[in-house]
């Protein structure tokens, strides 16, 4: 599976004008996406995010790679 993911930003609103996206190809699991989510969470200047996870319907975490 292919994800993409955009951010457009207004100056007003957020301080600078421009985008980000983040693209990743081959991802067949929940880390993999939640590494890009993390990715492009740091592009948009959330520069504070350590990590991005997903709570599952067992109860169970999957966190993205801390890389």
């Amino acid at each position: 599976m292919r994800i993409d993911l955009n951010a457009y930003m207004d100056k007003e609103d957020d301080g600078l004008s421009g985008s980000i996206s983040v693209s990743r190809d081959d991802v067949g699991d929940l880390t993999a996406i939640a590494q890009a989510v993390k990715d492009w969470l740091l592009g948009m200047g959330f520069d504070y995010v350590d990590d991005v996870g997903f709570s599952k319907d067992d109860g169970t975490m999957v966190w993205g790679e801390n890389l």
